[in-house]
């Protein structure tokens, strides 16, 4: 492996080589982005972002939820491919909010500024669909995250482009292709991880909804038969509510992030998806790509997983770890990992506070008994 495989714009580049035709990108009944269409409409959004002024150490703040849905991955691509740094909002802020906020983060904004006029599509119109020569390299930053410090006191991270791909195979995996479908908006919890998803070595294609209920999720998984769904624990409540059992769904795993679900839930999640796993992913944004991950156990409903030898996470209070079965502030470790950095650039870490309490059981499991009400973005 390269360090160039370790870029998030050379990683679309090889997918793109291997299978060009595929569905890297769905929304549900608005249609798809190819690998290749994903790469040559970058790089021409790229150019355009280029004739802008924009390149190296750029940033480009993409307002979710007022740019089309499959223009979000381009934007967030091309601003990498010419060396910038990508700043996802999910709000649907009003417009003096959102400039407040480019300004703030000194971040360009398609439509305002210097891009006034322009859309993420008229920027690369006319434009050659080649990539860009800019030299891009993996501890280059790609993302400032918006988030949370564990107080819930507003806050931002910086991610590179090799904490982003941390947990995502580069060389191709000779796997059966997954169908990931989720609702969630991208910018929100568990999102940056499915925008690039695609890239995984394990074949993936991703199925978003563009608003979530149950009659479109529903929908959604009879048209796309997916194997894997990331919900929130409100989300899992609203379909647990509002549908009966899906007989032959086809999913093997139902992953839930940024929050806890009940024993009844699990159940009635595997009720309805016909016995698939329920799977829970507990990470923070400042902490990524630090991740614990296990299947639901209904007999501890607040167990996130093992611990693990060397300790991937700790109890403590006061900063001094605290023996099993004692209740403190919860940290995982980045150490070894390509951590976050705060805005002065500075590696977060090693251990990294998660705003939340618990134990460690005798079995070596971490057990949240409190959440955070205001946490960091899961990615």
């Amino acid at each position: 492996m390269t360090d160039i495989e370790q870029t998030i714009p050379s990683r679309l580049a090889a997918r793109a080589t291997e299978t060009p035709f595929e569905a890297a990108h769905t929304v549900h009944r608005r249609g798809s982005l190819t690998y290749q269409e994903w790469l040559s409409r970058s790089a021409a959004t790229a150019r355009g972002l280029s004739d802008h002024g924009l390149g190296t150490g750029s940033r480009l703040l993409i307002p979710c939820q007022q740019v089309a849905p499959l223009d979000v991955p381009v934007l967030y691509m091309a601003i990498m491919s010419v060396g910038g740094v990508a700043i996802l909002v999910a709000d649907d802020l009003p417009e003096p909010t959102l400039t407040d906020l480019a300004r703030h983060l000194h971040a360009s904004m398609v439509g305002y500024g210097s891009l006034s006029g322009h859309t993420a599509r008229s920027l690369g119109e006319g434009q050659p669909r080649r990539q860009l020569s800019a030299v891009v390299y993996p501890d280059d930053v790609a993302e400032i995250v918006v988030t949370s410090d564990p107080t819930g006191a507003p806050t931002t991270v910086q991610a590179t482009h090799e904490n982003l791909l941390a947990k995502h195979h580069p060389a191709r995996v000779d796997r059966t292709r997954r169908t990931l479908l989720h609702g969630l908006p991208y910018g929100r919890e568990g999102t940056q991880g499915l925008l690039i998803s695609p890239l995984d070595g394990a074949p993936h294609r991703v199925v978003s909804v563009p608003a979530f209920s149950t009659d479109v999720l529903a929908a959604a998984i009879r048209d796309w038969r997916p194997t894997h769904i990331t919900l929130t624990p409100s989300q899992a409540r609203i379909l647990i509510d509002g549908l009966p059992s899906i007989s032959n769904s086809g999913v093997d795993v139902v992953r839930v992030v940024a929050g806890h679900i009940e024993p009844e839930e699990a159940a009635s999640l595997q009720r309805l998806f016909e016995g698939c796993e329920v799977r829970v992913i507990y990470t923070r944004a400042r902490a990524w790509p630090a991740t614990l991950s296990m299947s639901y156990d209904v007999a501890r409903p607040g167990a996130v997983g093992h611990v693990g030898d060397p300790p991937r996470a700790r109890v403590v209070n006061d900063g001094v770890p605290v023996a099993d079965g004692e209740r403190g502030d919860i940290e995982l470790s980045v150490a070894g990992q390509p951590a976050r950095q705060t805005v002065d650039g500075e590696p977060i870490g090693p251990w990294v506070r998660m705003g939340d309490v618990g134990y460690v059981d005798r079995d070596g499991v971490l057990i949240v008994e409190e959440r955070a009400e205001t946490h960091p973005t899961d990615s």
